[in-house]
């Protein structure tokens, strides 16, 4: 059994903090299976990110916010390790529009209340000393993916 738990304790270190604090990455069968379940199309775009919690959006790597329950509140922006280019996907769903920051530059799509929004998020980085960074955003209510 210790070496059962050794071997565990070694996969988790090497999955990183993030397997740690629960937000390990599921195939798509599992994901597919849970309460509130989605798509084929979107376990699998799921799978490909990290699935994460909260409306302080990171743009350092995949991620996938508003899973299992849709996000809702505001949306901010967090722009530590920020890779030019790399899109986020939130589900929200709230009663009220949700205000994003001044860098937020909408494309296209309208906000509707109550219903799952697909917001996406895409950085770029449009100057340097210091970093400014403007993010299109493209809303929508298709939830097939």
């Amino acid at each position: 059994m210790a070496d059962v738990n050794l071997q565990i304790q070694a996969t988790q270190l090497r999955d990183g903090l993030e397997t740690l604090i629960g937000a390990a990455r599921l195939d798509a069968s599992a994901i597919k299976n849970l309460a509130g379940s989605y798509t084929d199309a979107e376990a699998r775009a799921a799978q490909a990110s990290l699935l994460t919690t909260g409306t302080s959006i990171l743009f350092d790597r995949p991620r996938y916010y508003g899973y299992p329950t849709a996000a809702t509140g505001n949306i901010t922006f967090d722009f530590t390790g920020s890779v030019s280019g790399q899109s986020q996907h939130i589900r929200h769903n709230s009663g009220t529009k949700p205000t994003l920051p001044a860098s937020a530059n909408k494309l296209s799509g309208d906000y509707v209340l109550s219903v799952d929004n697909q917001i996406y998020l895409t950085p770029w980085l449009v100057s340097t000393s210091p970093d400014v960074w403007r993010v299109d955003v493209t809303v929508s209510q298709d939830n097939s993916w």
